[in-house]
């Protein structure tokens, strides 16, 4: 799994992001990474400079060590949404890993 696992990230899942991301005007990126190239990171600009504690990036861990567990489905939604009633602004309902898996 470990020397087919590269391939099938660059070949099946990439592609489908890629996709996504070229359909919508976001200046974002992906890029296969992980000592192992187990992972995709996608990276976009930040909005503020902040701390630079939080990187603009977000993981995709693939592979045997990445089950999932625990997850939840988490709601996602716009900071400003809330001031700013008379704008929809879209949601979504993500599978994600569990807080209780890092503590």
């Amino acid at each position: 799994m470990r020397y087919r696992l590269p391939g099938w990230i660059t070949e099946k899942i990439q592609p489908v992001i890629e996709a996504a991301l070229a359909q919508e005007p976001l200046d974002a990126r992906v890029e296969l990474s992980g000592k192992e190239n187990d992972k995709l990171l996608l990276h976009y600009p930040a909005l503020a400079l902040g701390t630079g504690y939080v990187p603009p990036v977000i993981t995709l861990e693939f592979g045997g060590r990445a089950t999932g567990e625990p997850h939840e489905i988490h709601t996602v939604m716009c900071d400003i949404a809330e001031y700013l009633p008379e704008v929809i602004f879209p949601t979504a309902s993500p599978q994600v890993t569990s807080l209780a898996r890092t503590f």
